[in-house]
């Protein structure tokens, strides 16, 4: 329980009732915004929390929040102090249970869970667009709205993709149960890949009722689950309405090392989509909104960015391969944007402790602790012994090895790029779930190719011509080839 001395009074608001007191840092309370009629959320700091930093960290969620509109993003109304000088967000109000909730009560159903998927999987798309992680995306913090669809909410410990302090890591708090290992484990303050783990570790208890690496009637303290979070492979969910085609994706998404995800959780929501389209599922589009380059929002100042009115959103969904499309939006996806703001809110590197109130620092303490104590019972942990495997090629910013028994995982879709030097040019190429082993045919388009042991090619490219590159990916055991040449990458 909170520490609350009185009920938070804010001029214009009536409050009607608390809401939970079990947040990391701040009380939710119902409130009546008088001048309107409408009932908010408001998330109050706790007086217990009142310093400098807490202060900063907490208006920090209310720029992350109000920075984004989106249809599955929680909608901020605005922000301010109480009477007794603690601020507060004041959100829009969803008082439907959470999907943590209903998980523990009723089974969900797959066609329900995957589209909750790619609702949040294109808010944290766009989120990342603009340049921000969420790093605590679990059940608890998808709300239902007053239209029926999921919400994400609660960014206070979100954090910027670049540009962030090493020096506040031992800050960074986590929710351990559907965190990956390298926010257990190392002293990243996260990529786009940690949040693409969190939300398949998500919905993947959403069909469960419970977080993939807790054990029913098990051991499920702290150090037991960022073990098994760190060796055992990803279980399957058990159930026998979830096709392979959907566990197969968990498993991608929630590989040991970062470089085996999905580069991008829009690469995970065409993933869902494509699930969809195997079920004949009605399909569920993928809202993306393209927003201000991270160096615009380095300070998330008072700076105002908003898209112009002619560049509208972007939905997307499979086609009947299972490749995405592009698709026209409707008048409603055109306004879901970001949107200026008048009041500057500075995010500070770092952010404050999850629910948890773990500390990095405390969390990495005791993932040594657990590695020691796997070592030791390694046998009994994993089921069988073996090294791990050696880290792959193109990776994240942080990088675990892979565990045990982590399947291997075919090469996700190639990206080549192309910089002209001079007479030459030099294309470069990536994709998720690359092997060390893994080499390359490559093909100028139109003209001569080879075989590479390397992700790289030089060839020439004589002034005022447009020189194009595709590439082939080669598994050494011959399994999981791309079949087809991947799009061209170009110079002119």
């Amino acid at each position: 329980m909170s520490t609350r001395t009185a009920v938070p009074q804010i001029t214009g608001h009536r409050h009607v009732r608390l809401i939970s007191d079990e947040g990391g840092y701040g009380d939710i309370h119902l409130y009546e915004e008088t001048a309107l009629g409408r009932n908010v959320a408001v998330k109050v700091i706790r007086e217990a929390d009142l310093s400098p930093a807490a202060v900063t960290r907490f208006l920090a969620e209310a720029g992350a929040m109000a920075m984004l509109e989106h249809p599955n993003i929680v909608r901020v109304h605005g922000s301010g102090r109480t009477a007794d000088g603690r601020p507060y967000i004041a959100m829009q109000y969803c008082p439907k249970p959470t999907l943590e909730q209903r998980a523990a009560t009723e089974r969900l159903g797959v066609a329900e869970v995957v589209r909750a998927g790619v609702g949040i999987g294109s808010a944290l798309e766009t989120a990342h667009r603009a340049g921000l992680l969420h790093r605590d995306v679990k059940p608890a913090n998808i709300l239902t709205t007053p239209w029926d669809a999921p919400g994400l909410t609660d960014f206070g410990v979100a954090a910027r993709i670049a540009g962030a302090d090493p020096a506040a890591a031992d800050e960074v708090g986590v929710s351990v149960p559907w965190s990956p290992p390298e926010m257990l484990f190392t002293d990243t303050q996260g990529s786009p890949a940690s949040d693409v783990y969190s939300l398949a570790a998500t919905l993947w208890h959403l069909l469960v009722g419970r977080p993939p690496f807790a054990v029913p009637q098990g051991d499920n303290s702290r150090m037991a689950m960022m073990a098994r979070i760190r060796e055992l492979p990803v279980p399957a969910t058990g159930r026998p309405d979830v096709p392979e085609m959907l566990e197969r994706l968990f498993r991608h998404a929630m590989a040991k090392e970062p470089g085996q995800r999905p580069r991008t959780m829009a690469e995970l929501v065409h993933g869902l989509q494509a699930v969809e389209a195997h079920l004949r599922l009605p399909p569920t589009d993928a809202v993306y909104v393209d927003a201000a380059p991270a160096h615009a929002l380095a300070d998330h100042g008072g700076a105002a960015w908003q898209r112009a009115d002619d560049e509208p959103a972007t939905r997307r969904r499979p086609n009947r391969a299972g490749e995405p499309q592009p698709v026209a939006a409707p008048d409603d996806a055109a306004s879901t944007r970001l949107r200026a703001r008048s009041t500057q809110v500075d995010v500070p590197p770092g952010a404050d402790p999850a629910p948890t109130k773990v500390s990095r620092r405390v969390l990495t303490a005791a993932g040594v602790a657990a590695v020691v104590v796997a070592a030791a019972g390694g046998w009994w942990l994993v089921g069988r012994g073996g090294e791990d495997r050696p880290a792959p090629g193109p990776t994240s910013s942080a990088s675990v090895p892979a565990g045990p028994g982590e399947d291997v995982l075919p090469p996700g879709a190639v990206t080549v790029t192309g910089v002209r030097r001079g007479g030459s040019a030099t294309f470069t190429w990536e994709y998720s779930a690359a092997l060390p082993t893994d080499t390359f045919r490559w093909e100028v388009v139109g003209g001569r190719g080879g075989v590479l042991r390397r992700p790289s090619v030089t060839v020439p490219a004589t002034a005022g011509t447009r020189v194009c590159v595709h590439v082939i990916v080669v598994r050494a055991d011959g399994s999981f080839a791309t079949r087809e040449w991947s799009a061209p990458g170009c110079v002119t």
